[in-house]
């Protein structure tokens, strides 16, 4: 046998296990679908939101360069958490209706009920009592049948019918169809009335903002639901609401700064006003046109250092409305704080003591205010907040001590005029107050335009540069991935049962077998469905090989019953007769004591006697008739004959010094010749069939059915 029949050979079991296989194939696909009929869609969608970035961003223009209140450089991932801290997310609530969460229930699977629903809730909740519990209901035929479940106790039922109201703990509840939706709204629900924490709460758990990277100032939010037009609204109304709370902070820090400038514009300017006034009289008494060219750097240093004295005064009132923001303790209405021209690291420190709070809210929804977790985050909090005000005082002694210097280097400066003649020393004088107070004033008049077009701009530099989308699929469960595993494994399922059940059975297959375990020679096969042709190939095969003569006897036997030693003494009776041989089939009677008197009388009339004996292993009559007999067939059943059994023949030879025994396999597979060979489709070369349809039923025959 060459080496590709050795392969065909060995896939036979599994070309006649393809119907199990398909069986087995078509369970596992059909289970696939049912798991993913009955697990609940998971639907997700992607937003994108571009940092302002100073440096490459909107923000580092001319406009905006210089007026840092607008266009702070923002860490990343301290953004990252302001995005989905339950501040933004309390903001996104309100243009989102996820106070009431329905379901619709089947005896597998529960579907959320968003925009889809049939049936219309309408509350008028006058108390709390339906917050934390469940309640579901039934309608069927207009009628409506309920109970309210509090950690899986009823605790409540109700009855009703659909456009009335149904009392429910002292709440009113009115359930109405929908008249666009026309599926039947006959069904089993239930829902839940959420806490503003529980929402909050419940969107914090399916939401995920992650940087794409730690160099490139883009968020990416992810929110995950079970209902696609949830998931896009609430994604949708989470980035307005950040985009929204960036432009109020932004504009209301602007604005501060502006009702501060024009304060100073204010002062400076009645301040000015008295300055020109002074500065023009004296000239007039004094009969004075110009100021002497020796005094102009004089004056430009003096002017540096005032408008150095009013920074740090801007500076020093900045600080001063930090420490009453700090004191009076209301500091959690807003996302971020900048006042005026203040130090950053303030901003960045009220930013961390806010997030402590919003984690100390978060923690107040699971525990109490003694718990150690929230003691932990208070003690944190009232750390930063004292660090803070050590902060400030240290920049306000810095500030006072800054002052003192320009004062100190004021009044110096203003002594180089002493040895001047008075008329030009107060000329000087004058006119060095009126530039002063022209530059201070010129400069605030530059910031406060700045400001205002700061906090009049209703845009934000953050950008949403990917929106969210309605997602057409759901991420779970996949159904490529389900049925590919399932038809997969079944596959390798039917495969291994297939060859198990071979190993396991370990039976003869084919003449190899025989061979491989008995030194018996080998009679013939007789395959499935050549019983003529086979029969007739073995009684001209034992012609050959014994030449009969008359008086000839075979016996049929075999270890076991079921073998196929009547099936074999019948087709070889009519084989010989076929031949032209005289031959007698004769049925031993193991209890008949005269049997040998009685085969030797057949001998007498007959050229041939067939002897249909007991099996060896059930009757020691079968070996009797052996040893009587000229030649024995001892008959082993493919498929059905042990592996083990094999060696009984070998045995019995051995046991009794019999030399007549000859193997016989019955039941071969149809892809072998009449003397065992194993040639697989080129068995029948007469029977190839030419259409397609011929082949497939002609391979069904040979290999599966057979």
């Amino acid at each position: 046998m060459n080496g590709y029949q050795k392969i065909k050979k060995q896939l036979l079991p599994l070309i006649k296990g393809l119907p199990m296989i398909f069986i087995i194939f078509i369970c596992a696909l059909f289970l696939a679908k049912k798991i993913v009929d009955y697990t609940p869609n998971t639907y997700r969608t992607i937003s994108k939101i571009k940092l302002d970035d100073q440096k490459f961003g909107f923000s580092g223009n001319n406009l905006y360069g210089d007026f840092d209140v607008i266009s702070t450089e923002n860490k990343i991932e301290a953004e990252a958490e302001l995005l989905q801290s339950p501040l933004i997310i309390e903001k996104a609530l309100d243009s989102l209706n996820l106070k009431c969460k329905l379901y619709r229930l089947g005896r597998l699977k529960n579907t959320l009920l968003y925009n889809n629903s049939p049936i219309k809730l309408d509350f008028d909740l006058k108390n709390q009592d339906l917050e934390y519990k469940t309640v579901q209901f039934e309608i069927k035929s207009g009628k409506i049948i309920g109970k309210i479940i509090e950690d899986d106790v009823v605790i409540y039922s109700f009855k009703g019918e659909l456009n009335s109201n149904i009392d429910l703990l002292g709440n009113t509840l009115k359930i109405t169809k929908v008249k666009s939706k026309k599926s039947n709204i006959n069904g089993h629900y239930s829902f839940q009335i959420l806490t503003k924490s529980q929402q909050i709460q419940e969107i914090s758990s399916k939401l995920n903002v992650k940087a794409i990277d730690k160099e490139v100032a883009v968020l990416r939010i992810v929110y995950t639901d079970n209902d696609p037009e949830k998931v896009y609204e609430v994604t949708k109304a989470i980035a307005n609401a950040y985009i929204l709370d960036y432009i109020y902070t932004k504009s209301n820090a602007a604005n501060q700064t502006v009702q501060f400038i024009d304060d100073k514009i204010l002062e400076v300017s009645e301040k000015l006003e008295l300055a020109e006034s002074n500065l023009e009289k004296f000239k007039k008494d004094e009969n004075v046109v110009n100021t002497r060219q020796e005094t102009e750097t004089g004056l430009r240093e003096i002017s540096k250092l005032n408008i150095q004295l009013v920074n740090l005064e801007m500076n020093e009132q900045s600080m001063i409305q930090l420490q009453k923001y700090i004191s009076s303790g209301e500091y959690f209405d807003e996302t971020s704080i900048t006042f005026g021209f203040g130090d950053l690291l303030m901003t960045e420190l009220v930013k961390k003591m806010k997030l402590w709070q919003d984690e100390r809210q978060d923690l107040l929804v699971k525990y109490k205010p003694n718990h150690e977790l929230v003691q932990a985050a208070d003690k944190k909090i009232e750390e930063v907040r004292e660090y803070i005000k050590e902060g400030i005082k240290q920049n306000l002694r810095e500030i006072n001590i800054k002052k003192k210097d320009i004062e100190a280097a004021v009044e110096e400066s203003s002594h180089m005029f002493d040895d001047l003649p008075t008329r030009e020393k107060t000329q000087h004088i004058l006119e060095r107050e009126f530039n002063l107070l022209e530059n201070v004033y010129n400069f605030l008049s530059k910031k406060r335009i700045e400001a205002s077009i700061a906090s009049s701009v209703n845009i934000s530099f953050h950008r949403i540069i990917q929106p969210p989308i309605i997602p057409s699929e759901p991420t779970s469960p996949n159904k490529t991935l389900i049925y590919f595993i399932a038809g997969t494994l079944s596959l390798f399922l039917g495969i291994s049962i297939i060859y198990l059940r071979k190993f396991l059975s370990a039976a003869i297959t084919s003449k190899e077998d025989l061979e491989r375990y008995s030194s018996l020679p080998i009679a013939g096969i007789i395959r499935k469905g050549n019983t003529d042709f086979d029969f007739d190939m073995l009684a001209k095969s034992l012609i050959i090989k014994n030449e009969i003569q008359t008086n000839y006897t075979i016996c049929v036997s075999s270890t076991l019953s079921n073998e196929g030693k009547t099936y074999v003494s019948d087709h070889l009776r009519s084989a010989f007769s076929s031949i032209g041989y005289k031959t007698v089939l004769h049925k031993v009677d193991k209890n008949n004591l005269n049997e040998k008197k009685v085969i030797s009388n057949l001998k007498i009339e007959n050229e041939i006697v067939i002897l249909d004996t007991e099996a060896t292993s059930m009757h020691i009559s079968g070996i009797e008739m052996i040893k009587v007999s000229d030649l024995c067939l001892y008959v082993m059943r493919a498929g059905y004959t042990r592996i083990n059994y094999i060696p009984q023949a070998d045995f019995i030879q051995d046991e009794y010094n019999l030399k007549n025994i000859h193997l016989l396999l019955n039941n071969a597979h149809q892809a072998t010749n009449y003397n065992g060979n194993y040639i697989g489709s080129r068995f029948h070369l007469n029977s190839r069939k030419t259409s397609l349809i011929n082949r497939l039923s002609y391979f069904i025959e040979t290999f599966i059915k057979r």
